[in-house]
């Protein structure tokens, strides 16, 4: 499959740096047929890393992304809890996924979700500064790197139900928690939204 994105990158970048609208050209099996490359983006980071160092930068590139995944992996922790207990479920998370650290959409998925859950609970622990603009601006980049991008705004979502079920036990409690911020429920639809920023909105 690399050598797909490979090939895709490489023409893009001769033909307008956009992907395709039409017909898939350098497809032989689906000729005619339309295409919809809604990862464009992370296949010009492939064709760049084939283009600066063949094999070299494709490995290159798989090691970055595998590492960053693993290193954000480590940082989601719950504070009291020993550190090693996150670095043994990163490390096990690891090697669940090793079989998509390979330059391909997948990987980019991947840390892209685990830097989504890092900022998810920095705004848990009271330090999600700017978290309101920062998860629609993934989001956004999130869909032009990878297909799955939904993934990611379907987590937001969660996280901003967890977070009502949550305030409500509190009630219940007799507790007075704060009221759930109206940004968070707006962020959740700009996530979605954000969805959209990309050469093929409603593919």
């Amino acid at each position: 499959r690399p050598l797909v994105l490979i090939r895709s990158g490489d023409y893009m970048r001769a033909n307008g740096l956009l992907p395709t609208r039409g017909t898939d050209p350098l497809s032989f099996t689906m000729e005619g047929r339309p295409i919809t490359n809604t990862g464009w983006l992370f296949d010009h980071v492939v064709s760049l890393a084939w283009s600066l160092g063949g094999y070299y930068g494709l490995t290159g590139l798989k090691v970055l992304g595998a590492g960053l995944f693993a290193f954000l992996l480590t940082r989601i922790s719950i504070p009291g809890l020993p550190t090693w207990w996150s670095s043994v479920c990163a490390a096990f998370a690891v090697v669940a996924c090793s079989q998509d650290f390979v330059p391909t959409h997948e990987l980019a998925g991947l840390v892209l979700l685990a830097y989504l859950l890092n900022l998810l609970l920095a705004h848990r622990l009271g330090r999600g500064e700017g978290l309101y603009w920062k998860l629609p601006a993934l989001q956004a980049l999130w869909s032009n790197l990878d297909p799955r991008a939904w993934i990611g705004a379907v987590v937001v979502l969660l996280y901003a139900f967890g977070s009502l079920r949550h305030r409500r036990s509190l009630v219940r409690s007799g507790a007075n928690p704060d009221r759930l911020p109206t940004r968070l429920v707006a962020t959740v639809g700009l996530c979605f939204v954000a969805l959209l920023a990309n050469p093929f909105p409603f593919a």
